[in-house]
């Protein structure tokens, strides 16, 4: 169970009329609880002469039923309630079906909300169903605020224009959003001069927002241009560096401002932008995409310790194991640059990247194991060690990802993590690099993935260890729409006749097989348990062994 399947099974659920009785176990089905407990629990409400108003799921969630307007006073009455810790729970709840107070005892989180939108706090009850919620620093208003914030910029510029609202300039309003948003964060981080970005929009923007439109065409335009290029370039815009990588190539159009739309530009320009995390703030900017394509899209979250449940046993494990081999090698030194050259040849493909969570992980790993690994060269010629730069490059990072703002926010937030990475390498060897211009980013391909030649996208040379990795969307065969439906007879039709029973995701495991057995690599994805158990077993893996692929 993924959390758009939770999200979707917790709307039909607030839309069915509230029964003091009924409502928890309702609830609970959501989460797929064994059987047993679920009888257990409901036989013991039945002798109960308010069956369901109050219900403890041990381990899980404490919930009461509450009168008209007391749900906050129950929930307060919940947390201080004394459970023996063999049954504590990690969630409390209450409800008088107009309102909610939930409460998380584990990250001390409390939410309040109207019953019919209990859905939208799905992300809440991730524990429920073995999904381990990931949370930034509470220090770090960026990840929380600044998404707020951005979404309202938004709202306003889509009223300011509404030709805006449909798919035709869905592109230009996510890139905007996008160089805005790097804009922030380099003003923060010193890539521009203080205040630059801000100063320019405050003095020059106009007060009702008529000047902003124009110029922040030219401000975006300046930034593509090298510095020999701007001999006609207005004395105030001069200073705007040329940043380069492509995040400014394409001539993108601006939309139009009011006078609120300036000041939420600006309102959001006063938050802290230097400590974004990128590998949780690009799932939190999905949350601008429209919600009633969330679930077609197959939008969902990794948390970070899962990512490593991938990414390590696929091959940083192994890179650990060398570096440690290394160490105790009569030629460490060697061993050691071997090491560094394999690093700098490894190459991660994620065919379905979101916001980029993977590639983002696996790139800050490299990163800090090639720190690593120049602290003990440094440790072993203390005298004539002279850091080089970093080997690892963006260029070695690709991704297919069908929504658009999804593909933008994981090209910001490589280069957001590569500037990071690169401050602690200044840090520990003192080796300052320029912030701008920017080197060229990864390659994020927006499109179908399963119409796609993977081999064009992220195409093999001989020389690289390559990695195929993500979290696929994943969709029953009862459940799939009918494009869903011709995706997976664009990929199996050929093969077998009897796809049409397969997970959705089954479709990224054949083409992941397909890459595998004509070009050097190795494949992990995430993926529901279907795929090995019932007719998945002799629908899929036949197909898939027939490529020459074994597990490792």
């Amino acid at each position: 169970m993924n959390p758009a399947e939770i999200q979707m099974k917790l709307a039909e659920v607030v839309k069915t009329p509230f029964s003091r009785d009924e409502f928890i176990f309702q609830f609970m089905e959501v989460f797929d609880p064994p059987k047993a407990t679920l009888t257990k629990l409901k036989n013991a409400a039945s002798d109960d002469p308010q069956p369901g108003s109050d219900l403890l799921w041990p381990r899980k969630l404490h919930f009461r039923a509450a009168e008209a307007g007391q749900t906050s006073k129950v929930i307060d009455t919940l947390i201080l309630e004394d459970i023996p810790k063999a049954k504590a729970p990690r969630f409390v709840m209450a409800t008088d079906g107009m309102e909610f107070s939930l409460f998380d005892k584990k990250l001390d989180e409390i939410r309040h909300c109207d019953f019919n939108k209990l859905n939208d706090q799905f992300d809440f009850f991730l524990p429920l169903a073995g999904i381990e919620r990931y949370t930034g620093s509470e220090e770090n208003p960026a990840d929380i605020k600044a998404v707020a914030r951005l979404a309202k910029l938004q709202d306003e510029i889509l009223r300011v224009n509404p030709d805006w609202a449909g798919t035709e300039k869905n592109h230009a309003l996510n890139q905007f959003i996008m160089r805005t948003l790097f804009c922030l964060f380099a003003e923060d981080t010193g890539g521009f001069e203080k205040d630059l970005f801000v100063k320019t929009i405050t003095e020059y923007g106009g007060e009702d927002g008529e000047h902003t439109q124009a110029l922040l065409q030219q401000m975006y335009r300046i930034m593509s241009q090298p510095e020999a290029e701007r001999d006609k370039v207005p004395t105030h815009l001069r200073a705007f560096p040329w940043v380069n990588g492509g995040l400014f190539t394409e001539d993108s159009e601006i939309p139009s401002f009011s006078r609120r739309a300036r000041q939420l530009l600006l309102d959001a320009a006063k938050l802290s932008w230097r400590e974004i995390s990128p590998d949780i703030f690009g799932s939190m900017m999905q949350f601008l995409a429209d919600p009633d394509k969330r679930d077609e899209l197959g939008l969902h979250y990794t948390s970070v310790p899962n990512i490593m449940k991938v990414l390590r046993p696929l091959f940083l494990l192994s890179l650990e194991e060398d570096y440690a081999a290394a160490q105790s090698h009569p030629k460490e030194h060697t061993r050691l640059e071997q090491l560094l050259n394999r690093i700098h040849h490894i190459r991660v493909f994620d065919p379905a990247c979101g916001s980029g969570n993977f590639l983002i992980v696996a790139y800050r790993k490299l990163r800090e194991l090639e720190i690593r690994i120049l602290k003990r060269q440094r440790a072993l010629n203390s005298t004539g060690f002279t850091a080089p730069s970093s080997g690892i490059e963006l260029s070695n990072f690709y991704g297919i990802e069908i929504n658009d703002l999804a593909a933008e926010t994981a090209k910001l937030s490589l280069w957001i993590i590569e500037y990071q990475m690169n401050q602690e390498f200044r840090d520990e060897f003192g080796k300052t690099v320029a912030p701008f211009p920017l080197n060229a980013g990864g390659h994020i391909h927006t499109g179908n993935a399963l119409r796609i030649d993977w081999a064009e996208v992220c195409p093999p040379p001989s020389d690289t260890e390559t990695y195929l990795v993500g979290n696929p969307p994943y969709q029953g065969s009862t459940g799939q729409s009918k494009a869903q439906k011709d995706d997976l007879a664009e990929v199996f039709a050929a093969l077998t006749k009897r796809f049409k029973n397969l997970d959705y995701v089954a479709a990224w495991y054949m083409k992941g097989a397909q890459y595998c057995a004509s070009y050097p690599g190795e494949c992990a994805f995430v993926a529901t348990n279907s795929l090995c158990q019932g007719d998945s077993v002799g629908l899929l893996w036949p197909l898939i062994f027939d490529c020459g692929i074994e597990i490792s």
